[in-house]
């Protein structure tokens, strides 16, 4: 993974994304050649947005690893990225 800082905002890996998801901070997911401001496909993972919209609650790891993957199923190809990256907003 490259570090990276653009526009406030800090690339993470998917380790610690999922730690800081579960602790309870937003992640921004994009497609990895997009960039974390882009305002066309940008999807913003919060636990609290998780619990409410889940009828189930199960893991926080999982739950995030579900999220991703779904992500990843409807909005990566090869125009925009086969995989996602993930980025959280820098103080």
């Amino acid at each position: 993974m490259n570090k990276a800082i653009i526009s406030g905002f800090e690339r993470v890996s998917f380790p610690i994304a999922r730690k800081l998801y579960n602790v309870g901070i937003t992640i921004r997911v994009v497609p990895c050649k997009y960039r974390p401001e882009n305002h066309w496909i940008v999807f913003d993972l919060n636990i609290a947005d998780g619990k409410k919209y889940d009828p189930e609650p199960t893991d926080d790891e999982l739950r995030f690893a579900v999220r991703i993957s779904h992500f990843e199923q409807f909005n990566c190809n090869s125009e925009v990225g086969r995989y996602a990256s993930y980025w959280i907003q820098k103080l």
